[in-house]
Formats: structure tokens, C-alpha cells, sequence
């Protein structure tokens, strides 16, 4: 995609942002006077378009100009699947991709973290062989903005259940990135309620781009466990708020109304820079140490 097409996009994006604002006046006393200026130019274009009657319409609406920025950025390498897939192995990776990414693994992340773990695992003392299978589900926009695929959570659970049980000398990987961290959360959520025992046998959890690095996942989960990658000015990276839940969503506008969004797409596109330190990461996790690791 050329630069001026990228450029109109994010523009359509900002513009129907603003609309977006006037249609849906700011009611909450503590921030409201910061709007005024704002809306008072925001009255003549909502009167020209209309109002935009549904919030989940617009996050369509604006999921596809987004996935479409995504997709021109980060899609040129065709989805790859999975690594010796399921079987038992020293380590076992379950991968959650991004969204909009093919696939089972993605084309950018999973595959160059594939590819790091799999060096990593063959310089290490003693070596160790590797299992990397990719969570299969829809990975679409509209699941993003709702905290993360209902569908890939429940998946991703029972993957890493089903591993602890059927392979239970192995040390399991917990990892995604963008919507597949949510993922990440959302299915720590769900075995720590209902299938608590697996965490016996998940030594790592790594999040790339991680919309809740803010939330903290469930107790059973030991601090030395947790890489968490992000990195400064990328606008997706700890979006969600702050409060602990299922599916807890990103603050609305997230990737729509930051007035420079386009500048800070590069900064969540990129973390395939980041996964030979991950690699490393597990490496160590089978050694536990102490702390969490929060990349910047």
C-alpha cells in the first residue's frame, strides 16, 4: 500500500473519530469542560452526516479501516502453521496470533518467535526439543475491542489443559500477541476458576504487545513466570483498563481517536525484533529466579 493510500486511510479514520464525538457527547462531569472546544466544531459535521446510532456499528465500520492498516503493514508474509503441532516435547508453545493475522501462528510474530525458541532450545544445556502450536481461532477486529475472542479464550484454556494432562513431563509455554495476549489473560482466567492444577506444568507466560499488560493474571501465576514485551509509544500495548475481569476491553477510541495513531502502528508491528530476548526468557523461566520482566 503506497503512502498516500496508508496516509487517507488513517485520515478516515481520525475524521470519522471526530464525527463519532458528536454524535456521542462526553457526559461524565470530571472530563466534559475539556470536550467543549471540541465538540462546538464537531456540531456542524455531525448535522451534515448524521449521528452514528450504534457504538458496535462504528467499531465495525472503523475495524475495517483499521484491519485494513494492519493487514498492509504487517501481512506480507503469507500465515505459517504449526511445529510438530500437539506432540510431547521438553517444551511445548501455545501461541495465540494477532488480529487479522492467517493462519495458525500468524505471519510475523509467531513465526520469528518459532524460529527463536527453536535456536534457543537447541544451544541450551542440555538441549531440548520443541512443540509450537498455534490457538485457532477468528482473530477478528470486533473481538479485539471486546478484551479479546470469547471463542480463542475458551480454545486456548483447554490447549494448555489438554497438554499439562497429556504431557505432563513437559514445561508449557503460555504466549500471543496483540488480541492473542488478551487471549493469554482471559484463558489464565479460566483455568485458574475451573482447571487451577495446569499451572503446575506452565513454566512461561509471554505476551508481545500485550493490551493488558496492566492487569495482573491470576495468583497462581509466580512473577518470574511473566515476560511481557512492550514497547514505548505503541498505543495498544496496555490499552485495557485497569480493573481485573474477564475479557476486559480496551478503552474505547484506542486505536481511532490518538490524534497521531498512524506513528505509533510501527511500534506494535514490529515485535519479531523482540523474540530472540523472549526465547532467552524461557530459558531462564525453567530456572526460576525472581521478578517479573517487562520489556520497553
Amino acid at each position: 500500500m503506497g503512502l498516500f493510500k496508508l496516509t487517507g486511510i488513517l485520515f478516515l479514520a481520525q475524521f470519522f473519530s471526530f464525527v463519532y464525538g458528536s454524535a456521542h457527547p462526553n457526559n461524565d462531569p470530571e472530563t466534559r469542560g475539556l470536550d467543549v472546544n471540541l465538540n462546538r466544531q464537531q456540531v456542524h459535521l455531525a448535522s451534515l452526516l448524521g449521528p452514528i446510532d450504534s457504538l458496535l456499528g462504528y467499531v465495525f465500520a472503523m475495524g475495517k479501516i483499521a484491519g485494513g492498516v494492519l493487514e498492509s503493514l504487517a501481512g506480507d508474509n503469507p500465515g505459517q502453521g504449526d511445529y510438530r503441532g500437539g506432540q510431547c516435547a521438553d517444551v511445548m508453545v501455545i501461541f495465540a496470533r494477532g488480529t487479522t493475522q492467517s493462519g495458525t501462528i500468524g505471519g510475523t510474530v509467531g513465526p520469528a518467535f518459532l524460529n527463536s525458541t527453536l535456536n534457543a532450545l537447541a544451544q541450551a544445556i542440555p538441549p531440548m526439543n520443541l512443540s509450537f502450536t498455534g490457538v485457532p481461532y477468528p482473530a477478528a477486529m470486533e473481538d479485539f475491542f471486546e478484551g479479546g475472542s470469547k471463542n480463542g479464550s475458551i480454545t486456548m484454556a483447554s490447549m494448555l489443559e489438554q497438554a499439562a494432562l497429556k504431557c505432563p513431563d513437559s514445561a508449557i509455554i503460555s504466549t500471543g500477541y496483540s488480541q492473542g495476549g488478551q487471549v493469554v489473560h482471559n484463558s489464565a482466567r479460566i483455568l485458574a476458576q475451573y482447571h487451577p492444577e495446569a499451572f503446575k506444568h506452565i513454566k512461561a507466560f509471554v505476551i508481545f504487545g500485550d493490551p493488558d499488560s496492566q492487569q495482573t493474571l491470576p495468583s497462581q501465576v509466580p512473577p518470574y513466570s511473566i515476560d511481557t514485551v512492550c514497547h514505548s509509544g505503541d498505543a495498544v500495548c496496555g490499552s485495557a483498563a485497569k480493573h481485573v475481569g474477564y475479557r476486559s476491553s480496551p478503552e474505547l477510541g484506542l486505536l481511532l481517536k490518538a490524534p497521531f495513531i498512524g506513528l505509533t502502528l510501527p511500534q506494535h508491528l514490529n515485535y519479531q525484533k523482540e523474540t530472540d530476548d523472549a526465547a532467552q526468557f524461557i530459558i531462564r523461566a525453567l530456572k526460576p529466579s525472581s521478578g517479573p520482566v517487562v520489556h520497553v
